[in-house]
C-alpha cells in the first residue's frame, strides 16, 4: 500500500515547492499577498471514530502547511495530511456464517483551512478558530475469510473532507513559530460510499518558518 500512495505524496511536495520558493522573495515580491507568509511541518495523533462493524486502531500522521495572512484578521492555510495504516479487524455475522475481516486504510487529505484569530492582548500568542474544506484520497486493503473461502480486494476512493477545530500559535522569533491544534475531520462520499461513516479526531503539533 505504501508503494501505491507514495507517488501522490511526492506530487503534493512538488506542487507546494514553487509557492515556498516565491514566499522566500519576501517584500521584494510585488505580488506578495499571493504567496505564503509561512510554511510548517508537524505530526498528528489521530483517534478514529469510523463507526464500522470492525474495530480500528488509532494512528499517527504527517502534516505540511502553507499559511497566508490577511491583515492579521484572517489566515488561509493550505494543509496536506497523510494518515497511514488505520488497521481494523474483527468478526462479523453474515447470515449464519462468521466472517473474519481485516482492513488497512491509508488516507491523503488536502484542504484549504480558514483560521479566525481571537482577540488577545499578548502579541506573541494567537488562538484561532478554524474551518476547512478539501478532498481526500483513500486506499484500502480488505481481506475477508468465511469458512474455507477467502476474499481480498484493494480499493481507491476520493471524496470531500470537512474540518472543524481550534489552534494556538506561539511566536518565538521573527522567523520561528510553533503551534498546536485540535480538530474533527469528516470524510464525505467516496466511490463506494463507505466513507460516509468515517470520521476522526486529531491533535497536531507543528513548527513553522515565517518568511
Amino acid at each position: 500500500m505504501k508503494a501505491k500512495i507514495f507517488p501522490f505524496f511526492l506530487l503534493i511536495l512538488f506542487l507546494l515547492q514553487p509557492a515556498v520558493a516565491f514566499g522566500n522573495t519576501g517584500s521584494s515580491n510585488p505580488f506578495g499577498f499571493l504567496f505564503p507568509n509561512y510554511a510548517g511541518i508537524g505530526g498528528s495523533f489521530v483517534r478514529e471514530d469510523f463507526q464500522k462493524e470492525i474495530s480500528f486502531d488509532d494512528t499517527g500522521g504527517l502534516n505540511l502547511k502553507l499559511g497566508f495572512e490577511f491583515y492579521q484578521v484572517l489566515i488561509l492555510e493550505l494543509d496536506f495530511d497523510y494518515f497511514p495504516q488505520f488497521e481494523g479487524k474483527g468478526t462479523v455475522l453474515e447470515g449464519s456464517q462468521i466472517s473474519n475481516q481485516k482492513e488497512e486504510r491509508d488516507i491523503l487529505n488536502f484542504m484549504a483551512v480558514l483560521k479566525f484569530p481571537l482577540a488577545l492582548s499578548h502579541p506573541l500568542i494567537r488562538p484561532s478558530l478554524l474551518f476547512g474544506m478539501g478532498a481526500f484520497y483513500s486506499i484500502t486493503d480488505f481481506q475477508k475469510n468465511v469458512g474455507s473461502a477467502s476474499v481480498s480486494k484493494n480499493d481507491g476512493e476520493t471524496g470531500l473532507s470537512l474540518k472543524f477545530g481550534g489552534s494556538l500559535e506561539i511566536t518565538f522569533s521573527d522567523h520561528i513559530v510553533i503551534g498546536g491544534e485540535g480538530a474533527f475531520i469528516q470524510l464525505i462520499g467516496g466511490n463506494s460510499k463507505t466513507e460516509d461513516k468515517i470520521k476522526f479526531f486529531l491533535i497536531t503539533f507543528w513548527v513553522a518558518y515565517r518568511f
